[in-house]
Parts: C-alpha cells; sequence; structure tokens
C-alpha cells in the first residue's frame, strides 16, 4: 500500500515553494511597470512612451531582463549567499554584493547583445532600480526572519506544553489510586457488602484507567460512563450526602474529551469541600453543544490542600490543544468548563 501520508507531505512542500516563487514573480512584474511607467516620466517626460504595441513589447522585453535578472540576483544575495546574523554587518554586504551584481548584469547583458558600453546605459536608473529592490527584499527577508522565529518559539511552547501535560498525566493513576484506596479503608470500618460494591467499582474505573492510559480523546459517552461508575463510589463513600445529576446525555455523544476530565472535576469537588449531613454535595453536569459544564455548591474545606492537580492537569491539557479550561467562582458555586476537542 502506498504511503499517503509521505505522498501528502512532498505534495504540500511543492506547494509551499511554488507559491511564494509565484507570488514573488507577480509582485516583480508589477513593480516593473511602474517602474518603467515613472522612469519614463522622468526621463522623456510621459509615462506611456512608446509609438505602438510592437515598440511597447520589445522595448518593454528588452529592459524586463536585466532588471528581472538583477532582482534575482538581489534574492539570492540577501536570502542565500549572505548568512551574516549581525545586522550591521549583513546589510552594508549586501548592498555591496547587490550593487556589484547590478554592474556585471549590465555589461553581460550590453556583451551579449553587441551594444556599446558608453552612453548606452543609463546607469543612474539601474542603480535607483537595485536600490528599491535592495530595500524591498532585504525588508522581506528580515519579516521572513521574525516569522520563523515567532513560529520556532510557539512550536517550542507547544512542545514544552506536551511535555507537562505528559508528566502530569503519569501522576494522575498514582494520584487516584492513593484516593481510592483511602476511601477502601474507609468503608472497610462501615460496612463489608458495600466494600464490596466499591471493589466492583473500582475494578470498573480502573478498567477505563489501563484502557484510555495512552489515548489523548475519550468519547462522551465514554466519559460519561467513566463518570457514573466513579459517582457510584462516592455515593457508597458519602451514602445520601452526594447526589449527581446529568443533563443532555446523548444530545452530543460523537464528541470528544480528554480522557478522565469529568472524574477529575468531580474528584475536586470532594478534594477541596466539606459534604455532610448539613452540608450535602449536589453536583450538576450539564452536556452542551460545545462542552461540559460541572457545577457544585462550594463548601470549603477547613484544611484544604492546594495542590489542584487535577485543575492544573486539565489547564495545562487543553492549553496544548490550544483551547481554554475554564473556571469561575462566584463565591457561592465553582463552575469548571472543559470545551470539547475538535
Amino acid at each position: 500500500m502506498p504511503d499517503m501520508t509521505k505522498r501528502k507531505s512532498i505534495t504540500s512542500d511543492s506547494t509551499s515553494i511554488r507559491h511564494p516563487l509565484l507570488a514573488g514573480f507577480l509582485a516583480f512584474v508589477a513593480y516593473y511597470i511602474v517602474f518603467q511607467a515613472f522612469y519614463n516620466k522622468i526621463s522623456l517626460g510621459r509615462f506611456y512612451s512608446y509609438s505602438d504595441f510592437n515598440e511597447l513589447i520589445f522595448y518593454g522585453t528588452l529592459n524586463f531582463i536585466p532588471i528581472f535578472i538583477i532582482f534575482v540576483a538581489d534574492v539570492a544575495i540577501v536570502f542565500k549567499l549572505n548568512r551574516l546574523k549581525d545586522i550591521r554587518w549583513k546589510i552594508p554586504l549586501d548592498f555591496v554584493l547587490t550593487n556589484c551584481a547590478v554592474v556585471l548584469t549590465n555589461l553581460a547583458y550590453l556583451l551579449l547583445l553587441s551594444i556599446p558600453i558608453d552612453g548606452s546605459l543609463n546607469w543612474a536608473g539601474t542603480i535607483f532600480n537595485n536600490f528599491i529592490l535592495f530595500f524591498v527584499i532585504e525588508s522581506a527577508c528580515y519579516v521572513i526572519r521574525y516569522q520563523r522565529k515567532s513560529k520556532e518559539a510557539e512550536m517550542q511552547e507547544q512542545v514544552a506544553l506536551r511535555y507537562r501535560y505528559n508528566a502530569l498525566k503519569a501522576q494522575i493513576s498514582p494520584h487516584f489510586l492513593f484516593n481510592s484506596l483511602n476511601i477502601l479503608s474507609a468503608l472497610s470500618e462501615i460496612d463489608g457488602r458495600k466494600e464490596k460494591e466499591f471493589i466492583r467499582w473500582l475494578a470498573h474505573v480502573y478498567h477505563y484507567i489501563l484502557a484510555k492510559q495512552d489515548a489523548e480523546l475519550s468519547s462522551v459517552d465514554e466519559e460519561l460512563a467513566f463518570m457514573d461508575s466513579y459517582a457510584s463510589i462516592l455515593a457508597l463513600r458519602f451514602k445520601d450526602k452526594f447526589s449527581l445529576t446529568v443533563e443532555g446525555r446523548g444530545s452530543v455523544s460523537h464528541k470528544k474529551l480528554p480522557p478522565y476530565t469529568l472524574q477529575l472535576l468531580i474528584e475536586n469537588i470532594t478534594k477541596h469541600n466539606t459534604i455532610s449531613s448539613r452540608l450535602p454535595m449536589e453536583v450538576c453536569v450539564v452536556i452542551g453543544h460545545d462542552g461540559v459544564s460541572v457545577s457544585n455548591p462550594i463548601h470549603p474545606r477547613v484544611s484544604e490542600s492546594a495542590s489542584h492537580l487535577g485543575l492544573r492537569y486539565l489547564s495545562e491539557l487543553y492549553t496544548s490543544f490550544g483551547l481554554q479550561f475554564q473556571t469561575i467562582n462566584d463565591g457561592s458555586r465553582f463552575t469548571a468548563f472543559a470545551p470539547f476537542i475538535p
């Protein structure tokens, strides 16, 4: 089977090369028309100085060729030949080399056409033309260089974010296991039957964790099933003091979320809030068209941990996807919004 990925890459590269060259050539043609009209106005007093169309084609082509060669030479010198990074040395050297190219091109062109050198060429006009070309090409060189540096910096930032995401992801499973063992320890002292139920639900949860260990995305349906298992564990732990409602279930089942998103948001709620008979926890999960919001009343714990590992994990992860994970705390209710991944 042919490697379609490689073929696509080659096609993309050739397209990326061809289009800038075509754009550059068309830009030069437009410049040449304007410059030639301007030159005719200065030297002959009018923009259009040709008696007929044939004369326009002849003299237009005759002047176009050396100017185009000079343009190509200037581009090669500025972009390829001179690799100096220090602007204090690069610009003067580029200017000297491009003017040497002007002289050599004009002399070679005159000799090739057997035209006398003395008095047959407007050297001031060609030098002025080269000055304009040099200024435009040199400016374009530094604009492109700046864009490349910005793109490289952005790519490096994405790599760094992905690295931090992988590092945080590696912490999630041990972190969840530690909390689960604490719950299991508490249940073993309260109710042996519920302890068995807890182990069954915990098996369901860890089956999902193992299945998604190396996955970057999960469907909303998979995340909801995982959340249901985790909510069942919490229901066993807190009895009737913890409840969870879901709105919009099944409306966008094909959408994608990072694995463990809903579990991490609910775990964050139980970790940083007091849950008791006096302060029951009622969590509301809303599945919208753009993402999932999880909200809860705020009952802050006195000894609240400040690590916020789950929220930090999701924030870093969504940043690596170029999206924003949002949280809102109005003092009485906390809401987290996780957008779907395109």
